[in-house]
């Protein structure tokens, strides 16, 4: 919740009394456009490994902007925005 709050700039109050359907939205919009620290580590891999790959010599295999990223112990593991998404979604109000 306060990823998300930081990432809209919006205060956990306002994301508590957020609607089901809002949500859902955000949860959809995060699937298709991620937003956060996680999305700026693949920017600056990208611009890394383009400089590297300019400077690399023929033979050498080409570098990926994974060789660059920060890495967790928790990131060994494949990442689930579902669980995530189940976090938000109780956070929810459904309004009628």
């Amino acid at each position: 919740m306060w990823r998300l709050s930081v990432a809209w700039s919006t205060p956990i109050y306002e994301l508590e009394n957020m609607s089901g359907s809002l949500m859902a939205e955000a949860m959809a919009y995060y699937s298709i456009e991620p937003f956060g620290a996680n999305r700026d580590n693949i920017h600056a891999g990208l611009i890394c490994s383009t400089i590297a790959n300019v400077n690399r010599s023929k033979n050498q295999k080409p570098f990926t902007a994974g060789d660059f990223m920060l890495k967790h112990k928790s990131d060994e593991q494949q990442v689930d925005h579902s669980a995530l998404f189940s976090v938000l979604s109780r956070f929810a109000v459904t309004k009628t």
